[in-house]
C-alpha cells in the first residue's frame, strides 16, 4: 500500500512503517474515548417476521410496516450488546406486533403493543442479557 509493507492475522492489521501506534482501539483492553462512538442505523425491508443478526450492527430501522408483523428472535446475541430498532407503523391500518421469545418487555410481560396510530414511529430499546434473552422497552409514538 504506497509502498508501505502490511502483514494480516486474522487478530490483527499491523502497518510496518517504522512508526509506533498511539491511541489504537484495541479487544483486550478497556478503553477511555474521548468523542463520541456512533454505531450505523442499518435499515432493514418490512417482511411479515423480522429476524435481525445483531452481529451485523446495534442499530435497525424496520421500513414501514405493510400488514402483520413479527419481530422474531434475533441471531448472534452477544451478552451485553445493546442498541435500538426503529419500527414505523402502517400507513393506514395499524397493526399489532407479535414478539420472539428472548425479547422480555417491563413487569414480565412477553409482549407490548405498539402506537396505535397510523404511521407512528416507535423505538425499541434493548440490551442483551444473555443468548436466549433481551430486556426491552418501546419509546412510544417519536415524532420523527
Amino acid at each position: 500500500i504506497g509502498g508501505t509493507a502490511v502483514t494480516t492475522t486474522a487478530a490483527e492489521l499491523n502497518l510496518l512503517d517504522g512508526k509506533t501506534a498511539v491511541g489504537d482501539a484495541s479487544v483486550g483492553t478497556a478503553q477511555t474515548f474521548t468523542a463520541t462512538q456512533s454505531g450505523t442505523i442499518t435499515s432493514v425491508s418490512y417482511g411479515s417476521s423480522v429476524s435481525l443478526n445483531l452481529n451485523t450492527t446495534n442499530n435497525f430501522a424496520i421500513g414501514q410496516l405493510t400488514g402483520a408483523f413479527t419481530l422474531a428472535n434475533p441471531s448472534a446475541l452477544t451478552a451485553g450488546a445493546s442498541g435500538m430498532i426503529k419500527i414505523q407503523q402502517h400507513a393506514s391500518s395499524p397493526v399489532t406486533p407479535g414478539w420472539g421469545s428472548y425479547w422480555h418487555f417491563p413487569g414480565g410481560s412477553a409482549s407490548a403493543n405498539l402506537t396505535q396510530t397510523a404511521g407512528a414511529i416507535d423505538i425499541l430499546v434493548y440490551t442483551v442479557l444473555s443468548s436466549t434473552s433481551i430486556a426491552c422497552d418501546l419509546i412510544k409514538d417519536v415524532k420523527d
